[in-house]
């Protein structure tokens, strides 16, 4: 496992990553799993958001030997 602060080319697998979850989450307690109405792309102003509130804080830990990049975002404070 990697632990890193996330980067501009981490955006994409970030967003979707994210989009994935919160509509899993909402779902799982009876929520439409649409709730933010957003696609993968939009839900990327997360990290737009936090890199705005604390530069180069957002820590994300990547799964080295996985097929694909799989990443839990953080907040470091």
């Amino acid at each position: 496992m990697l632990l890193r602060p996330l980067a501009d080319e981490d955006r994409s697998t970030y967003s979707h990553m994210l989009h994935r979850a919160f509509n899993t989450w909402c779902g799982a307690r009876g929520w439409p799993s649409d709730y933010f109405g957003c696609t993968p792309e939009q839900a990327g102003i997360f990290l737009d958001i936090y890199g705005d509130i604390s530069p180069g804080r957002s820590v994300a830990a990547f799964m080295l030997r996985c097929s694909r990049t799989a990443m839990v975002p953080s907040k470091v404070s």
